[in-house]
């Protein structure tokens, strides 16, 4: 005969309680949770600050229609910016964007204070303006700063509660862009139109330059070495050969082509189509660095020179 099953024995296997299984699945989601967590931690950290504030609900939004689509004949080019470390440091909410057109170029910076003694009060340190810059058109409310080597030129004014910078190596520009800035959107009338006179800073003739250098090197090295001069004078010869060595070159009036009485300005290679296109004759406008310090002794050039407009 068989013997009888074992009672102890023939108990079915333990099954896992659902508090166990519950568990499991809390840990698994937990863990889930928490990796996604780094995920998006790490996705942030590598966010660019401009995309960071895109997408930030709470990023500060300048005042509406502060920038438009287009302003004078310039239109929008990047999207406005919001940088945290400027607006930390003027206390304020600063925004930035730039505006162009075909060669026209301006940068634009609203810097939005809480209030109007606020944003008068950074006018007047001028601490965003560097050094080396002649004051023009000096208000209260308004001032031109001209870089004296560049003829770069900041227009700064207040409108409200906020403070304006408009940013342009042409000074006309700037001005253009102020005359159509849309200064309604700040709850202020539009002020009269200004002008660009006495903003363009005058040019060195290149023979006066010259004149200097032969009656006495020793001076006109201290006074020109190394700095950016705005010149002019009549071209006598093109170089519309080599694109990547663009030069003009220059000659004193009543003398004989010589190492002595010419002048030789190197243009970058950027202005090799204008420079193609001046003929001897043509009077120029231009911006370059005095070197005083060739291989060649006693030999001066004006080296990265760039155009600049004719009166």
């Amino acid at each position: 005969f068989a013997a009888p099953p074992n009672p102890q024995t023939a108990l079915p296997a333990p099954q896992p309680s659902n508090s166990r299984l519950g568990c499991g699945l809390l840990g698994c989601g937990g863990a889930l949770l928490l990796g996604l967590g780094v995920i998006l931690l790490f996705v942030l950290v590598q966010m660019p600050e401009s995309t960071y504030n895109r997408l930030n609900p709470f990023t500060p939004k300048p005042p509406a229609g502060a920038f438009p689509a287009a302003i004078a004949d310039l239109n929008l080019n990047d999207e406005v910016q919001y940088d945290r470390s400027f607006s930390s440091i003027c206390a304020c909410n600063y925004f930035f964007s730039t505006y162009s057109k075909g060669a026209k170029d301006v940068s634009y910076t609203l810097y939005n204070f809480k209030s109007e003694a606020e944003a008068k009060m950074h006018l007047d340190k001028k601490s965003f303006i560097g050094g080396g810059k002649r004051m023009e058109q000096v208000s209260d409310s308004r001032f031109v700063a001209v870089d004296r080597d560049r003829g770069y030129v900041q227009i700064a004014e207040t409108a409200g509660k906020n403070m304006i910078l408009i940013s342009s190596n042409k000074p006309v520009d700037a001005i253009a862009f102020e005359n159509g800035f849309p200064f309604a959107a700040f709850g202020v009338a539009q002020p009269p139109p200004r002008s660009a006179d006495g903003l363009v800073d005058d040019a060195l003739p290149v023979n006066v330059l010259m004149q200097e250098y032969k009656s006495d090197k020793k001076a006109a090295k201290t006074k020109y070495d190394g700095k950016m001069l705005l010149l002019t004078g009549t071209v006598v010869v093109t170089n519309s050969e080599d694109k990547l060595k663009p030069y003009l070159a220059f000659q004193m009036p009543g003398t004989k082509p010589t190492i002595d009485t010419m002048l030789i300005c190197n243009f970058t290679v950027s202005e090799s189509a204008r420079v193609s296109a001046t003929k001897p004759g043509t009077i120029v406008r231009f911006r370059g660095k005095v070197n005083m310090n060739t291989e060649l002794l006693d030999i001066m050039m004006i080296e990265d020179c760039k155009f600049e407009p004719v009166k």
